[in-house]
């Protein structure tokens, strides 16, 4: 098993836990309580500014609000000799308003932008080293 980029960052009423395809998510109001996202829940695009993650938080409220978040997570160099480093980042939780009960509104989504910080953790290379060799890494 190869071991993967993982982040631990905190904002404004969020925790965020990512590691490639694992979220794990905690927070202020009920759509950000200790929620767990990974596999086909999670939809990831690499951009110029860094990689975005979209999960679901909730496919529909009782009135048809639709809950999203986006974290803008920065690229990062893994190379030998790299280390962990601290880190900033962005949590968009997005209120989806489409498909209302009683019909949608003229604007459609409502954003709230959370800065985010705290660390990335690489991957081990020199373990990754021993393992390769025969070692007990």
């Amino acid at each position: 098993m190869s071991e993967k980029v993982s982040y631990q960052l905190q904002g404004p009423g969020i925790e965020i836990r990512y590691q490639e395809g694992d979220l794990f998510v905690n927070g202020e109001g009920d759509h950000l309580l200790e929620q767990r996202h990974f596999g086909d829940d999670l939809t990831t695009l690499a951009t110029e500014i860094g990689t975005l993650t979209r999960a679901v938080l909730l496919p529909s409220s009782r009135n048809g609000t639709r809950f999203t978040l986006t974290l803008l997570l920065p690229d990062v160099n893994v190379t030998e000799g790299a280390t962990d480093s601290e880190v900033t980042g962005a949590a968009i939780i997005t209120k989806e308003l489409h498909d209302l009960v009683g019909g949608p509104p003229t604007v459609l989504q409502d954003h709230d932008i959370r800065p985010l910080t705290g660390s990335v953790s690489l991957p081990d290379s020199s373990a990754q080293e021993s393992k390769g060799r025969g070692g007990r890494g």
